[in-house]
């Protein structure tokens, strides 16, 4: 119980410092293209991965 209450102290800590900032907030085409970059890599991870588990018959 006593580390559930710090996480939520830290939490509100967090919370409050946040808000003394105006942070910019990324638009809808930002997070977009975020997020294509993402799944690209996750893509290309992938592949490698499958490709090096594949040994050539012989």
């Amino acid at each position: 119980m006593k580390i559930i209450c710090q996480q939520l102290d830290n939490l509100e800590e967090i919370d409050k410092f946040l808000e003394t900032y105006n942070l910019p907030r990324p638009n809808n085409e930002e997070i977009e293209n975020l997020n294509r970059q993402m799944i690209s890599e996750k893509i290309e991870s992938i592949i490698k991965k499958t490709s090096q588990r594949k040994k050539p018959r012989t």
